[in-house]
């Protein structure tokens, strides 16, 4: 049975975010990979804080539809509870035009 191997140079650039993100936290890997690779960790960490900016503006904006979607939420409470409301106020004006009339009688 025979296998093939195929070797590909790995560069800063093929890093993925994730594991970016992990060296740019840890001083140790940077070290370790460092002596190993010989790779330019700035390079690598600079990637990790430009996705981590990108998450940070990726959240913002999700926290500006979130906020959207409470305010819509509750604009949506306060209409059921004044419909709700109004229908009470009704019941009680029919209950105390029907209390007038027994007292009328």
């Amino acid at each position: 049975m025979e296998s093939k191997i195929t070797v590909v140079d790995f560069q800063e650039k093929d890093i993925p975010d994730f594991a970016a993100e992990e060296i740019a936290r840890d001083a140790n890997l940077q070290q370790r990979i460092a002596e190993e690779t010989g790779f330019n960790i700035q390079a690598i960490v600079t990637a990790a804080d430009a996705e981590d900016a990108d998450d940070a503006d990726d959240d913002d904006a999700d926290d500006v539809d979130d906020a959207d979607d409470d305010e819509d939420a509750r604009q949506g409470i306060s209409h059921i509870t004044g419909s709700a409301t109004q229908k009470e106020d009704a019941e009680d004006r029919d209950n105390d035009s029907q209390d007038t009339e027994q007292e009328d009688d």
